[in-house]
């Protein structure tokens, strides 16, 4: 049981992972202009 929720849990975040890697540059972007606006 363990190990199933292991793996499941896995998969859910090497998706993750694949999501992040691909809106990671617009995410740095909307972080720089954040952190502009607060300084």
């Amino acid at each position: 049981m363990n190990e199933f929720l292991f793996m499941k849990i896995l998969k859910m975040v090497m998706l993750l992972l694949k999501i992040a890697s691909v809106s990671e540059v617009v995410d740095l972007y909307k972080l720089q202009g954040k952190i502009n606006m607060i300084l």
